[in-house]
Order: C-alpha cells, then sequence, then structure tokens
C-alpha cells in the first residue's frame, strides 16, 4: 500500500469452549513507515510492520498515525487497486482460516465455562490478494497510541466484557447461552451446540 509493506491484524474471542461460541471482530492494517524494497535487508523496519520495529525509525513520530490504518481505509485502498477483489471476499476468507485454526487446536483449550480468550490474528496478503496466516498471538497488543486503535479498541474491549456478562448470567440462571444481546461489532465464527 502506497509502497509499503503492510500486514492486518484481525481478532477472535473465544467466548467459550464448551459448548463453542467463537467470534470474529475486524482488526486494522499496520503499515511500515518507509518505502518497501524486497532486496534491501539492512533495514528491518521496512519489512517487519509490528510497532516494535516502526519505533525503531526516526520519522516514526511524525508518521505514527499512517502506520495503523482502520479496516475501512484499508478496504478502501485494496478495492480502488485490485481487479475486482472486494475486501468483503478478502475478510470471508480470512474468517474461514480463523475458524479453522480454531477447529484445529480446540482440543487443547481450557473447556472450564467462564474461561475466555482474546487473540490477535495477523495475516498478509499475496500478489492475488489471497490471505495468509502469519501468527496467532494469545496477548495481543491493545495500546490506543494511534487513532485507528482509539476508535477500535475501547468498544472492542467493552463488548468483550458485556459478551462474558452475559453468558455468565445466563449460564448461572441456566438459561441458553445463544442468542446473546451484547453482540454488537463481533460476528459469529463457530458456535457448537455442546
Amino acid at each position: 500500500l502506497e509502497g509499503r509493506k503492510f500486514d492486518i491484524r484481525c481478532f477472535m474471542l473465544i467466548a467459550c469452549n464448551k459448548p463453542a461460541l467463537v467470534f470474529y471482530h475486524e482488526g486494522y492494517a499496520r503499515l511500515s513507515v518507509g518505502q518497501y524494497q524486497s532486496d534491501d535487508y539492512s533495514d528491518l523496519t521496512s519489512h517487519l510492520t509490528n510497532q516494535y520495529q516502526q519505533k525503531q525509525r526516526e520519522d516514526y513520530k511524525a508518521n505514527k498515525d499512517d502506520t495503523v490504518w482502520s479496516m475501512s481505509k484499508l478496504a478502501q485502498s485494496i478495492e480502488e487497486l485490485s481487479a475486482g477483489v472486494t475486501w468483503s471476499t478478502i475478510e470471508e476468507r480470512i474468517c474461514g482460516i480463523m475458524k479453522h485454526t480454531y477447529l484445529s487446536a480446540k482440543s487443547q483449550l481450557d473447556n472450564r465455562f467462564g474461561f475466555f480468550d482474546l487473540l490477535g490474528f495477523d495475516f498478509m496478503l499475496d500478489s492475488e490478494l489471497n490471505p495468509w496466516l502469519i501468527e496467532v498471538n494469545v496477548n495481543p497488543a491493545l495500546h490506543t497510541s494511534c487513532s485507528a486503535c482509539r476508535e477500535l479498541l475501547p468498544g472492542m474491549i467493552k463488548e468483550v466484557l458485556n459478551i462474558q456478562l452475559e453468558l455468565q448470567e445466563n449460564y448461572t440462571a441456566k438459561r441458553p447461552l445463544w442468542p446473546l444481546k451484547a453482540l454488537d461489532r463481533f460476528k459469529l465464527l463457530h458456535r457448537s451446540r455442546s
């Protein structure tokens, strides 16, 4: 994007593992400050988009807000640059990868009710705009040091807490766990009945 390397951070909420209630939340794009040079490995900041690496650059503070884009800004840029690939298609593929990742690891997760996880999923897009999973972060950064994160993260965290409180209230009162009134911007990825 604009000659800079980028990746995409999305979030998964495993609100409950048994029965499974797993949700997707949009995140943001992380961009390098400087131009991407595929043949120059001396500058790690053009290859690694995380904030730790970007802060190493002298021009980071002046460009900090431009290193994290909202999903709507990313979607607009991708749709302007691509030949017919829409952001909704990419997001659908990302959700499929996230669901598959959850199902692959489900048996290793804690099944006790009341335990939940908020995970950060990092993706990159290839030249055909196919998403590829880079890594899953069990402790994703929730810093609000730039405008895109200030707009996204506080509301997301509030929704996580509201979902978890509603689940606990329903469980304690022996009411059905689904549907959830607290859902706003999280989207259901996977649900099992037991």
